[in-house]
């Protein structure tokens, strides 16, 4: 194998955080026997046992291959199986380890090894399908033999997120997004196995046969126990399996991934992928809903411009993120280069962490004119040390806005990235915080965006921002740090002032008919919100408005 894939810099780098992942692992998982938790599915003859069934060994000649899989179906968990890879010329060949629901419509969760030609690296292919819907590969090259000795590939599997491991390293994470309309895993799946002939695709796109001379080719599996939620039934929901508090993948600090492990799957992405479907635009013109879901792609000059404050705009990560500074001398802004008309746009805000009593940092949609302009605002007003920070938003037609509402957020935003998105169509403007849905503002004639609007973020200071208690200059400078600069919306040409080519076009998914309203999961998540941590509300303010605006009827 090519020495330039074995990393040594980067694997030491990250043994901090494999040690940290490998402790959800249990001890003692290697003594569990295949026949525990596993059965033979096919190719009886192909299957042998090792080290007092500890150790399983499938082949693949001429005549067969041979799979085998759980006793039980699982809705979540943690999935995982040691394997090493056939050692031959195995061009053609593929070993797979994967969560499927089987039937005509299933979902499945794939890890699937590529036999290579000889002295080419072995490719790993990842795949989801949701309900029959697959097509969603991305490809990397191992950064080690994995015909060489025995790896680890996991399967993280929760509400929130589906995250694929090598030996504890994150090479892809897929977000629960239904709010944008990307289905997620919704039945129960067993664990399986297989090594079988693929020579139509698996190798130079078929072009490269397998050379059965080089048979029986050999793939070794152990770590035969199973962290998962187990199911009555196949064909059972997960949902039951979602909600349950009971197993550890389910809290908090599995929903995403921390900074550490973010860091190493860019590392890997940018490293060892060489292919992404979220990329290929002969394949799809338009990205999928489901691209862009972290903003980890895009970079910070391929859709925005520092607008003003240059000195106090600062670039990580190869310009996949920005931090903006305020001091008593500036704050700083970007915005996007081109207008849109309607769209989905998001941000990955981290804001200021110390006492930020008078700033105000801000992620909005405006149409900048002096009179008479459209916005939609997200405004993080600074908080006294102690007390919880406000997210305010806003929405202004025609120029007129006042329509303040506010709620106290549910977390630390100081404490780490969280996601801020703007959903705008033709039938309903949508506010989301971390994909939970805050407010909402239907299309009401007259009272609703005309006019095209550009995304801008800023950091600055305001003596209203915070009941009227003063910015500190002595915790200067404030920094707030901006990720996720991918944008999916309806580009509008120069000096186009009217939104209606973008509200008319069928081209955009935003425009279907099933997002022209909120569904009952996200109507009930929305009353919770405004429940439990909205404190303002200007529809309620009678001393403001003794006769509620028409939008708020």
């Amino acid at each position: 194998m090519d020495s330039s894939y074995n990393s040594s810099a980067f694997l030491t780098a990250l043994i901090p955080l494999a040690l940290c992942v490998a402790q959800v692992i249990n001890v003692g998982a290697e003594a569990i026997k295949f026949d525990t938790n596993y059965v033979v599915r096919w190719g009886n003859d192909h299957v042998f046992t090792i080290n007092q069934g500890r150790q399983v060994q499938l082949s693949l000649d001429k005549y067969s291959g041979a799979g085998f899989g759980s006793k039980l179906s699982y809705g979540s968990g943690f999935f995982h199986m040691k394997i090493k890879l056939p050692n031959k010329n195995s061009a053609g060949v593929v070993t797979a380890f994967y969560l499927t629901s089987n039937g005509k419509n299933h979902d499945e969760l794939d890890f699937e090894f590529l036999g290579n030609r000889e002295g080419r690296p072995i490719t790993l292919q990842t795949n989801v399908f949701v309900h029959g819907q697959g097509n969603r590969e991305q490809r990397i090259h191992l950064w080690f033999d994995p015909t060489a000795d025995f790896h680890s590939y996991k399967i993280l599997w929760n509400q929130y997120q589906i995250v694929f491991y090598v030996d504890n390293i994150p090479i892809r994470v897929f977000k629960n997004n239904t709010n944008i309309g990307v289905m997620y895993p919704t039945q129960g799946m067993q664990v399986e196995a297989s090594v079988w002939n693929g020579d139509s695709w698996a190798t130079d796109g078929g072009q490269t046969k397998t050379n059965w001379s080089n048979a029986p080719f050999a793939a070794n599996f152990q770590g035969f126990d199973i962290g998962g939620c187990p199911l009555q039934q196949a064909a059972s929901s997960a949902a039951h399996c979602y909600s349950s508090e009971a197993y550890w993948w389910n809290q908090n600090k599995f929903w995403k991934l921390d900074h550490n492990q973010q860091k190493a799957l860019e590392d890997v992405r940018k490293k060892y992928m060489n292919y992404d479907y979220c990329a290929d635009r002969p394949r799809y013109p338009k990205p999928p809903p489901d691209v862009g879901a972290e903003g980890i792609g895009a970079t910070f000059d391929a859709n925005y411009v520092v607008q003003w404050g240059n000195g106090h705009v600062f670039t990580n990560n190869q310009r996949r993120e920005v931090q903006l500074t305020l001091d008593k001398n500036s704050g700083a802004g970007f915005g996007s280069k081109l207008e849109y008309g309607s769209g989905f746009f998001h941000m990955r805000i981290k804001l200021p962490g110390k006492d930020s009593a008078g700033v105000v940092t801000a992620f909005y949609l405006t149409s900048h004119e002096r009179y008479g302009h459209d916005e939609l605002d997200f405004e993080f007003l600074g908080n006294i040390e102690g007390k919880p920070i406000t997210l305010q938003t806003n929405v202004f037609v025609n120029g007129q806005g006042n329509r303040e509402q506010r709620i106290h957020l549910w977390f630390d935003p100081t404490a780490d990235f969280h996601s801020y998105k703007i959903f705008w169509s033709q039938y309903q403007i949508v506010f989301y915080v971390d994909d939970i849905p805050i407010r909402v503002f239907n299309n009401i004639t007259n009272l609703y965006p005309t006019k095209g609007m550009q995304i801008v973020a800023s950091l600055w200071d305001a003596d209203w921002a915070s009941g009227g208690a003063k910015t500190n200059w002595a915790y200067a400078p404030f920094t707030a740090t901006f990720q996720g600069f991918d944008i999916d919306g309806c580009t509008l040409p120069p000096a186009t002032s009217s939104v209606a080519q973008c509200y008319e076009s069928q081209n955009h998914w935003w425009n279907q008919d099933k997002f022209r309203r909120l569904d009952h999961i996200q109507l009930r998540k929305l009353e919770e919100v405004r429940t439990k941590y909205m404190y303002y509300d200007y529809c309620a303010d009678r001393p403001r408005y003794p006769v509620p605006p028409p939008e708020c009827v």
